[in-house]
Parts: structure tokens; C-alpha cells; sequence
């Protein structure tokens, strides 16, 4: 009997682990199903107001981009009508970007043309004087 016994007694001494086990077990899950029962109130809750706050940054970003688009509709026809009105402005600019641009290419000629001349105008009185000398020298010999 005694022998008997003794080779119940490792399977007896595992079956009663197992129950130490699952009675641990049933109480963890227990304790995270009654956590679950007192926290869904907050969770229903948080869940709520995560769904406001999006749909709240949601219909900001849709009233900002309805006034972008306002905004870009306006100054798209402001920006056309500007354009239409710059059109003479921007031909007579040019025309006299044009002139101003020919005035001075004018300007740097006559001053070139000046400088020859002032340059020239030594080397003519150096002339004037030389002959000036020689037809004294030609008179002188007639004489």
C-alpha cells in the first residue's frame, strides 16, 4: 500500500500544482476583467473626447483651406486685374529703360569724341605752330 502510494504521489503532487496554478490564473484574469469593468466608464470617456478633439482638428483644417481657398480665388483675380493694369505701365517702362539705356551709350560717344578731340586739338596746335614757322621760313627765302 505504502509503495502504492508513493507512485501516486508525484502525479497527486502535480495535479495539485496545477490547481495552485489555475486558481492564480482565474484570479489575474478576474482582477483584469473587474480593471476592464471600472476602467471602461474612463476609457469610453477618453474614447469620446479623442473623437471630439479630432473631429474638432478636422473641421479646422477644413474652414482654414475653405479660406485659403478664398483667399487664393480673390488675390488670383486681384493679381490678374494688376497685371492688366501694369500692362501699359510695364511697356512704358521698358520704352524708357530702352531710351535711358540708348542716352547713355549717346552720352559715351560724344564724351569719347570730345576726349579725341581735346587730344587732337593739342597735337593740331603743335601742327599750326610747325607751319606756321615754315611758311614764315618759305616767306623769308622769297623775300
Amino acid at each position: 500500500r505504502k509503495w502504492r502510494l508513493r507512485s501516486i504521489e508525484p502525479a497527486f503532487r502535480a495535479w495539485k500544482e496545477w490547481l495552485a496554478q489555475r486558481k492564480v490564473h482565474k484570479r489575474e484574469m478576474m482582477d483584469k476583467i473587474v480593471k476592464r469593468i471600472n476602467n471602461s466608464l474612463l476609457y469610453r470617456a477618453f474614447r469620446q473626447w479623442h473623437k471630439f478633439a479630432e473631429d474638432a482638428a478636422v473641421n479646422d483644417m477644413r474652414s482654414q483651406l475653405e479660406a485659403e481657398k478664398v483667399y487664393l480665388k480673390t488675390m488670383g483675380s486681384r493679381a490678374l486685374l494688376a497685371k492688366w493694369r501694369n500692362a501699359t505701365v510695364t511697356h512704358v517702362f521698358h520704352a524708357w529703360h530702352q531710351f535711358a539705356r540708348e542716352r547713355k551709350e549717346r552720352k559715351r560717344q560724344l564724351m569719347s569724341k570730345l576726349l579725341d578731340r581735346m587730344a587732337h586739338l593739342k597735337l593740331y596746335r603743335g601742327w599750326r605752330q610747325w607751319r606756321e614757322f615754315v611758311n614764315a621760313q618759305v616767306v623769308d627765302e622769297w623775300r
